[in-house]
């Protein structure tokens, strides 16, 4: 039955639901890597899909920013769609100076000083965990991938913004939180209200400066697409975009690669990769224009002696 926030019939969501907080993250994902994926919720831009991934029917959703929006979508995915399993996929930004950037976390625990948990009538509790079931079939899926998994506990903040930047500091040493996002919490919370399973994985994404233009790339894309025949560039999407775009690449083997964005002008704005060896597969990359100009800007990956250009159109 549909609810307030979501049109979808019972029957269109899967028992499991991948959440990225960005709805066009979420049609990305299942564009990519779901066979057969169709719209099955587009309430208030919430875009949620539902595909089949190696013949395991799945649903991918976007949550929205913050504990009160992910804590709707789930609960209601929860307990009106009977959804098992809620994996949030995100980005975070690091509080142990030891991880790097595209590092991949996977949270054992959610800190936060949200009221959340205990305004549900669930617990008094500032720390909540994660489903060791999931936990451990994520880590059985990243050790066939050869991915590498940092492990521990997340800071879900109530603001992103704070008079105190450095207030995290405290945070980092007390509740020993390897880093930061804003919704982890509030799931866990209504998983242990409900009896449910939840998860999150998480993606490094400090900035990389050039001109204060950010990028941040995708740790989970790699291979799982095959490898192209030849040097791939693919358009950016969303195109036009404001603030943020994915940018799509391939390499038939390992190969170093160049990634740089320009003006209409000439001038470079940005380097995004340089000249970094990566393995042969495809690769997502997000640039952020928060701090350009709206207009017309050329990306150019260079492998080799392979160089492709594409344009893209930032609109503020």
């Amino acid at each position: 039955m549909p609810t307030p926030h979501i049109s979808a019939r019972k029957e269109d969501i899967a028992s499991t639901v991948l959440m990225p907080g960005d709805p066009l993250r979420a049609k990305f994902i299942a564009e990519t890597f779901l066979k057969d994926a169709r719209l099955v919720n587009q309430v208030r831009n919430m875009f949620a899909y539902t595909g089949t991934f190696k013949g395991k029917k799945v649903t991918v959703m976007g949550s929205g920013m913050g504990m009160p929006s992910i804590g709707i979508y789930s609960y209601e995915l929860f307990k009106f769609y009977d959804v098992k399993h809620i994996i949030r996929i995100g980005s975070c930004g690091a509080y142990d100076s030891s991880l790097k950037l595209f590092d991949v976390i996977l949270v054992s625990k959610a800190y936060s000083e949200s009221s959340f948990a205990k305004t549900m009538g669930i617990s008094n509790r500032h720390t909540l965990p994660a489903s060791k079931t999931l936990n451990n079939k994520i880590k059985r899926a990243a050790t066939r991938l050869n991915k590498t998994l940092h492990e521990g506990i997340i800071h879900s903040s109530d603001v992103f913004y704070r008079l105190n930047h450095n207030a995290y500091q405290d945070i980092f040493q007390k509740h020993q939180t390897i880093a930061v996002e804003m919704e982890s919490f509030a799931l866990f919370s209504n998983a242990k209200a409900l009896n449910k399973k939840a998860a999150l994985k998480q993606a490094r994404n400090n900035p990389v400066l050039t001109m204060k233009v950010k990028s941040s790339l995708s740790v989970s894309t790699e291979n799982e697409l095959g490898i192209p025949r030849e040097v791939e560039l693919y358009q950016n999407y969303p195109n036009p975009f404001n603030p943020s775009s994915v940018i799509r690449f391939g390499v038939p083997e390992q190969s170093k690669v160049k990634l740089e964005v320009f003006d209409i002008l000439g001038r470079r704005v940005a380097t995004l990769l340089n000249n970094e060896v990566k393995p042969a597969g495809r690769y997502n990359l997000t640039f952020f224009g928060d701090n350009l100009a709206s207009g017309i800007y050329l990306y150019r990956l260079s492998v080799g002696n392979k160089v492709i250009v594409k344009k893209m159109t930032l609109i503020k």
